[in-house]
């Protein structure tokens, strides 16, 4: 650990938002409680329909350590945080480290980023790393092994496998007990080091919205770097696991990220990945119905 407080490499730390200011408030509050000294913090408004930037803009104007971006139009996950970088190395203000967090991020433990920055910085091969991610409900989010097509096909169709492959799985993560390497992290709350980010090109802009974790571990293999999993801190995301109540235009671009991720990224046969999109309809339009169902009779 760093003796002195002026020696801590700097942070930027990218929440994006998109609507929900009262979240991202929240989310920056978090970050500025942070026991960490070069810590900057930039809200990207990804051009919300409502006064969301306005709002922030309002309530941190008085705050150096907190700048506001704005987007022209609703650039996605991945051009919305390359936005931020963008405007960083324009700044000649490049960070050592950077963070990528949703604004429906907590950080209740103001240690947190010493702790994954004080990991990043013993760990020569880190890409980045994830702190616990957990819902509301205690769900925890990542680390996450390499998806496979043959698998998502059958579990689509077949939900109790899915299902217990959840369960399982939540029981493997909750009894990580030790910084362990993974496929990828989540993309609600990470830490990255910046300067492999800029060499992999950043996010790949190819997709709106999914996938792109994926594809990003899948660039930082290829110079050797890879992430990892810091089980002794934790974030809450204040998010639905299932995500069963997106729009048609959301789950379009989920489909295409998909297709973008196995097709072009993994060059899994074309005949592959047409059967996993089509177990996948499937699922979306028998099974996630009679779910909603059964949710509504409960409540």
């Amino acid at each position: 650990m760093r003796d002195s407080l002026c020696d801590q490499p700097p942070v930027a730390a990218i929440v994006l938002q998109y609507g929900k200011w009262p979240m991202t408030e929240a989310c920056v509050h978090d970050l500025l409680n942070q026991a960490y000294a070069d810590l900057r913090i930039l809200v990207v408004d990804n051009c919300s329909p409502d006064n969301s930037h306005l709002e922030i803009a309002e309530r941190f104007s008085d705050d150096e350590r907190v700048q506001i971006l704005r987007t022209d139009k609703n650039l996605g996950y991945a051009q919305g945080n390359n936005f931020a970088v963008r405007w960083l190395q324009q700044q000649g203000a490049t960070p050592r480290y950077l963070i990528i967090a949703n604004n429906d991020i907590r950080v209740p433990d103001d240690r947190t980023v010493l702790n994954l920055v004080h990991f990043a910085e013993m760990t020569p091969d880190l890409a980045g790393v994830q702190p616990r991610v957990v819902l509301p409900d205690g769900f925890h989010q990542g680390p996450y092994s390499k998806p496979s097509v043959c698998f998502d096909t059958l579990k689509f169709l077949f939900p109790p496998i899915w299902a217990a492959q959840r369960a399982l799985g939540q029981l493997n993560i909750k009894n990580i007990r030790r910084p362990t390497a993974c496929y990828r992290v989540i993309g609600a709350f990470f830490l990255v080091d910046a300067l492999a980010f800029l060499q992999i090109g950043m996010f790949d802009e190819s997709t709106f919205l999914g996938r792109e974790e994926d594809i990003l571990a899948e660039r930082f293999r290829k110079i050797q770097r890879r992430f990892y999993y810091y089980p002794s801190s934790k974030v809450i995301h204040q998010h639905d696991v299932w995500q069963h109540n997106r729009n048609h235009e959301e789950l379009s671009h989920f489909r295409e990220a998909d297709r973008y991720y196995f097709s072009d990224i993994r060059n899994i046969p074309s005949g592959l990945v047409n059967l996993r999109s089509s177990a996948f309809n499937i699922y979306q339009t028998i099974f996630i119905p009679i779910r909603r169902l059964i949710l509504s009779r409960k409540v």
